[in-house]
């Protein structure tokens, strides 16, 4: 069995006298919480990016369940069909040689180059990401078998080649960018991230005409405040090589599990610091939209009293009360002046007070000026509101016996004199000339 320095020598050795063939792709550079560090084809000390093949081949879809399918191998076969060969890329001695620190919800770019000036070369297929973690240290992914870890999905786009990838091509870093969203609801740790792009109808009929499958993996310390173990999270996981066992592949489907839920890549940042899932925002929305209505509800029942009586509703303390209907003139309080004897100088009464536009002048029944307080504002409002001041039974007889003297001569003065008093005047002038 080759050393792993027999296979830095073979590198080398590969670099110098292979023909170069037509690339297909590798991550030229990734960008993690702001930092920018080379992937691949670049001395593994110097990246936190497991290799790539020797010719950026890929995964043929008939030898998906080789070890080359977790994050693919150094030997991938061109224009012809067989199994991939070691090294794998996922043994310990092929990790990078140090971690990217990142906090969980971040965004992470990578920069996906194939041949010069053109970035990735193939148009249709499919991009997928996963997690694997490797332990809750720092380092824990730095020498590590990544067959051992449980992986889940966290991004699956179909036609993502066309749609998203090739359309974000970078002259100036000569690539296409692609990120990926790290979900929140993750312990503290270690992790793989593991890319991987499907590529369809581009094998050679001497390649069988396979799916193309390009795994990458890089290295990530994702800091989290999930306390929650990966495996109370019930994500639903898988294992490499096997699982991708019997899967078909095809442009309609994404092999493995289903992504994560949404819940777990969102969060609401407080002024105190924590945070909050959108299920839980969803759930005190929902809770203070059952508490308003309920308040509506008892505000329709109980928040205005009735009277019985009317069938009018009757104010609440606090309340101003309905001015009274028009013509309705019992509620008003009138202050009646009292009338006077005659005058020590003329010999005459006072002039009879103008009546108020509101007050009654005449035929005005009892039952009218009487009215209760109570049929108009009901039982309960006597308390809050002053009765009504009732007119006086005799104030019309006062004006009557007011406007003639005791001889039956009209009474004189200045002052205008009512409409009421000027009629019972003429009838007293005609009495005492007939």
């Amino acid at each position: 069995m080759f050393k792993p320095a027999r296979w830095g020598a073979v590198f080398a050795l590969w670099s110098t006298v292979a023909p170069l063939v037509d690339a297909h792709g590798y991550i030229k550079q990734w960008t993690v919480n702001g930092v920018t560090s080379p992937a691949q084809k670049v001395p593994l000390s110097s990246s936190a990016f497991r290799p790539s093949p020797n010719n950026t081949g890929f995964v043929g879809d008939l030898y998906a369940t080789s070890k080359a399918i977790t994050c693919g191998s150094y030997i991938t076969p061109f224009n012809t069909t067989q199994a991939p060969g070691p090294p794998w890329f996922s043994d310990p001695d092929q990790a990078g040689g140090f971690t990217l620190n990142t906090p969980a919800g971040k965004q992470v770019q990578l920069v996906v180059s194939g041949n010069p000036g053109k970035g990735w070369p193939h148009p249709n297929g499919n991009l997928a990401a996963y997690l694997g973690m490797c332990g809750t240290g720092p380092t824990d992914c730095q020498n590590y078998d990544a067959n051992l870890a449980s992986w889940f999905k966290i991004k699956s786009e179909l036609n993502g080649i066309p749609n998203t990838l090739i359309p974000a091509y970078d002259p100036v870093v000569d690539g296409n960018r692609y990120n990926i969203t790290l979900p929140y609801q993750i312990p503290t740790g270690s992790y793989i991230l593991r890319f991987e792009i499907l590529a369809f109808d581009q094998a050679s009929a001497a390649e069988s005409d396979q799916v193309e499958i390009y795994p990458f993996c890089g290295q990530l310390y994702i800091t989290s405040k999930t306390t929650a173990s990966i495996q109370s999270l019930n994500y639903r996981t898988i294992t490499f090589p096997s699982g991708y066992t019997g899967e078909t592949f095809n442009a309609t489907s994404s092999p493995g599990p289903p992504v994560i839920p949404d819940s777990a890549f969102s969060a609401v940042q407080t002024s105190s610091g924590s945070k909050f899932s959108k299920g839980a925002i969803a759930g005190v929305a929902a809770g203070g939209a059952v508490l308003l209505l309920l308040a509506i509800l008892l505000f329709l029942k109980f928040g205005r009293r009735r009277n019985p009586r009317s069938g009018n509703s009757t104010p609440t303390l606090g309340d101003k009360p309905n001015p009274p209907a028009y013509g309705d003139y019992s509620a008003v309080n009138v202050v009646q002046p009292t009338p006077t004897t005659a005058s020590s100088k003329t010999g005459y009464p006072p002039p009879a007070p103008i009546a108020s536009p509101l007050s009654p002048t005449s035929n005005i029944s009892d039952s009218v000026q009487h009215r209760s307080n109570e049929e108009l504002w009901g039982d309960e409002e006597r308390d809050h509101y002053p009765a009504p001041l009732p007119l006086s039974h005799d104030f019309n007889h006062q004006v009557h016996s007011s406007q003639t003297s005791p001889g039956g001569s009209i009474a004189q003065s200045n002052s205008p004199r009512p409409m009421s008093m000027v009629s019972d005047s003429v009838n007293s002038v005609q009495h005492r000339n007939g």
